[in-house]
């Protein structure tokens, strides 16, 4: 019942959909799904899916589940004290808003009452180890099934799963949801507190090219300095508004070619990715670092890897931003959310493999 209620929903609200384009509405929907029911981020419709504080947080980060934040605490899908979670749970929610940072082109702040996946294979993604026809069991569940098998399912959200379809798991690998026919930067099951954030993008920066008006630079030559690290780098910049003032994001990496392979350059012995916290009081903070001395990139052309910034965000409600970013390695990588602690140090408390 409440799938073809959450159907009638999405029926409805098609018919007010230029409406809310005017409003300032631009999500883009896949030509293969059905258009996504919008608020356009003012939460007005459904805005009871962020009242229930008793229920868990469900947190995705460049489409992938990474976890939660449930009962005060993190709760990873992927990591030392992973958690499995269910696709059940996931599109139990009335819906999901999403966030995006880098892609100025998507809406800052969007809620979606429907979300897409593949259900090809032996499981939705590959999510199960027996043998289970997953598409036969969730195609009758679907707002949405294309003709073409490989292609993916639209779910109404909420969507209620039961018998074995309820026991399907999302895998912490490899798996991603879409919301509206796009992947947001960031997608939670309740609504932010949102501050002002504004994204700079530099690349490639030398030790003797950057912009002396952009105050990250300088700071960004003196860091790498200090460490050793040399060469080319990139540099995006997320800066936000908080309380005390404004912090500002520094996301470096040794610089890169179009094919994806580091530049080779006299004098340099490490190729790094770093993250910087630069508090409004002038304090530094290393939020995130990996490095790889030069030889065993040459040995070992795999151990390629650079950081991308997905976002800053205060997911939890605490009023300390989290962290969101890629580390991309040659043909894996992890989706991370850093919380910072009270001492100001950085953890991933979030991950999943991509």
């Amino acid at each position: 019942m409440k799938r073809w209620l959450a159907i009638l929903i999405t029926l409805a609200a098609l018919a007010s959909l230029p409406a809310c384009q005017e409003a300032g509405d631009s999500t883009r929907q896949a030509e293969t799904v059905p258009p996504a029911v919008s608020t356009g981020g003012d939460g007005t419709a459904e805005e009871q899916a962020g009242a229930g504080v008793d229920r868990p947080l469900y947190v995705m980060v460049g489409g992938q589940l990474v976890g939660s934040w449930a009962d005060g605490r993190w709760v990873s899908a992927d990591g030392p004290e992973e958690q499995a979670f269910t696709l059940a749970e996931v599109l139990a929610e009335e819906g999901y808003y999403v966030y995006n940072q880098g892609d100025w082109s998507e809406p800052r702040e969007n809620y979606l009452m429907q979300c897409e996946f593949y259900t090809y294979n032996d499981g939705v993604g590959g999510f199960q180890e027996r043998d289970l026809d997953t598409q036969a069991l969730l195609d009758p569940l679907a707002a949405f099934v294309p003709e073409d098998a490989w292609e993916e399912r639209a779910f109404a959200l909420p969507t209620d799963l039961t018998g074995q379809a309820a026991e399907l798991l999302v895998p912490a690998y490899g798996f991603s949801f879409r919301f509206g026919g796009t992947t947001p930067d960031l997608a939670v099951s309740r609504r932010l507190s949102l501050g002002d954030a504004y994204w700079y993008t530099w690349e490639p920066v030398g030790p003797e090219e950057y912009d002396p008006a952009v105050e990250e630079h300088a700071l960004a030559e003196e860091i790498l300095a200090e460490r050793g690290y040399g060469g080319e780098y990139t540099l995006d910049v997320i800066r936000v508004a908080t309380d005390r003032g404004e912090d500002a994001y520094l996301f470096l990496s040794s610089a890169y070619d179009e094919g994806g392979y580091w530049l080779e350059e006299p004098g340099v012995e490490r190729f790094f990715s770093l993250v910087l916290c630069r508090r409004a009081d002038g304090t530094v903070e290393t939020v995130y670092e990996e490095t790889v001395p030069y030889e065993d990139y040459l040995e070992d052309t795999p151990l390629l890897f650079h950081v991308e910034p997905v976002g800053v965000w205060d997911i939890n409600g605490d009023g300390v931003e989290e962290v969101c970013l890629l580390d991309r390695h040659w043909e894996w990588g992890w989706h991370y959310v850093l919380e910072r602690g009270a001492d100001g140090s950085w953890e991933i408390v979030l991950q999943a493999e991509y």
